[in-house]
């Protein structure tokens, strides 16, 4: 991997990701920058559009086609509450409302954000099945001994893990209980089979016949990702969740 490289070395697209990149605003990316830029470089190629710091940017174009002055654009995370038209068959976002109402008794994801944890699922799922190898049902399953590589990954991605950081599928407990972008639910008050779209689940060592050493974690894929629908995926997509030592759920920003 390059060590540094100049901004004036580059142009186009390049140039525009890698002024998104240089957070410190030096004419030299390097160190964790080039990481950023490296990884936001691949995400574009891959999927014209890409993420830094938990931010979604995507091309900025013209009508004709050309990029506009700075290339990208954010986007922002949407609402995933809709209304319908009462005249017509058209479903449009509805506007995004805060309305506080009495969380039921038993409700133990009263405040998870489902639009953080779906944006998750989507990103965790995509991402481990680049250049992956179906088998016969469709589904991405093969493991590569990376879980907490590919969750730490997708967390930054989507600003749900301030940076990456190191740390085994048994530490993943640790890490997010440093953050307030996460909860602990209790795992015996869940059903496993169905859970919402990107918790975060965490096996110790040994748990459910995972590693010995390094334990497992995985994000639930609830029911965003139709051919996957209430699986789990890390490394590898797991069709049976088994029962974790603990269960984390994004909530929602105030």
């Amino acid at each position: 991997m390059t060590d540094s490289v100049k901004l004036n070395s580059l142009n186009g697209e390049l140039l525009e990701i890698a002024k998104i990149c240089n957070l410190n605003g030096d004419s030299v990316l390097s160190g964790e920058e080039i990481n950023i830029f490296n990884a936001a470089k691949a995400e574009y190629s891959a999927n014209k559009c890409f993420y830094v710091r938990g931010k979604k940017y995507v091309p900025d174009i013209f009508s004709a086609g050309t990029l506009k002055a700075g290339g990208f654009k954010e986007e922002k995370l949407y609402s995933t509450t809709w209304e319908t038209d009462a005249t017509t068959t058209i479903r449009k976002p509805a506007p995004i409302i805060k309305v506080q109402t009495a969380a039921k008794k038993d409700d133990v994801f009263a405040d998870y954000d489902r639009a953080r944890g779906e944006e998750l699922a989507k990103v965790a799922y995509r991402d481990r099945n680049k250049k992956k190898v179906k088998n016969k049902k469709g589904v991405f399953t093969d493991f590569l001994g990376q879980c907490a590589a590919y969750v730490k990954r997708a967390l930054v991605k989507v600003g749900l893990l301030p940076e990456y950081v190191s740390g085994n599928g048994c530490d993943m407990d640790n890490i997010l209980d440093k953050t307030t972008n996460w909860k602990r639910v209790p795992v015996d008050k869940v059903d496993l089979n169905k859970l919402p779209p990107g918790c975060v689940l965490v096996f110790e060592a040994g748990v459910s016949n995972y590693d010995k050493t390094y334990g497992h974690t995985e994000i639930s894929l609830g029911d965003t990702i139709p051919e996957a629908k209430y699986k789990a995926v890390s490394d590898g997509v797991t069709s049976n969740i088994r029962k974790p030592s603990a269960i984390y759920y994004p909530v929602k920003r105030t």
